[in-house]
């Protein structure tokens, strides 16, 4: 029985199994002849490199979209989501951004996933399935942080969006984040 990297549980990739796949499947060295069988018979469909899904019918995007944190995890295990997707928990203008060990942008259907290079889990970041979120604090220092707009969104939220979610995160809590 080979591990899930999605569940966490062992999941065979047989046909004779009586556990069900997970949704989204990573193919390894050690499970590509029997994610390649699940292929041919139809019971997986290629949503990306190395990605397969058991949704045979249904449109890789919304795959990825109901699955979004799980993949990224699969692609990028223990990368912190950071910069404004910290913040904000969600993709903006069809991008997500997240720290890891080197530069990388995946293009997925309907999602790009820009990994910066840097420090892994620190102190106050708090453990999200296969991926680590950071704190408020180091989420919030990383927006300060001055960037280049390249295609699609900022990675950083604007000076007067930050001012605005400190101003309603101290009215709220009365607390300093």
């Amino acid at each position: 029985m080979k591990k899930s990297a999605l569940q966490g549980s062992p999941v065979p990739l047989s046909e004779k199994s009586l556990q069900p796949l997970p949704e989204v499947v990573l193919s390894t060295r050690e499970t590509s002849y029997q994610v390649t069988r699940e292929v041919s018979a139809g019971r997986l469909k290629k949503i990306a490199p190395r990605l397969y899904t058991t949704r045979v019918n249904e449109p890789p995007d919304k795959v990825i979209r109901r699955n979004l944190w799980d993949v990224v995890g699969l692609l990028s295990p223990g990368a912190v989501i950071s910069q404004r997707t910290a913040l904000e928990l969600k993709p903006t203008a069809g991008s997500v951004f997240i720290t890891g060990r080197y530069n990388r942008t995946p293009q997925l259907p309907g999602v790009t996933v820009h990994m910066v290079p840097g420090p892994g889990p620190m102190d106050g970041d708090v453990r999200f399935g296969e991926l680590w979120i950071a704190s408020p604090a180091r989420a919030y220092l990383e927006n300060l942080k001055p960037t280049r707009r390249h295609k699609g969104a900022s990675r950083a939220l604007s000076q007067g969006e930050i001012e605005d979610r400190l101003e309603r995160m101290l009215r709220v809590s009365g607390k300093s984040p």
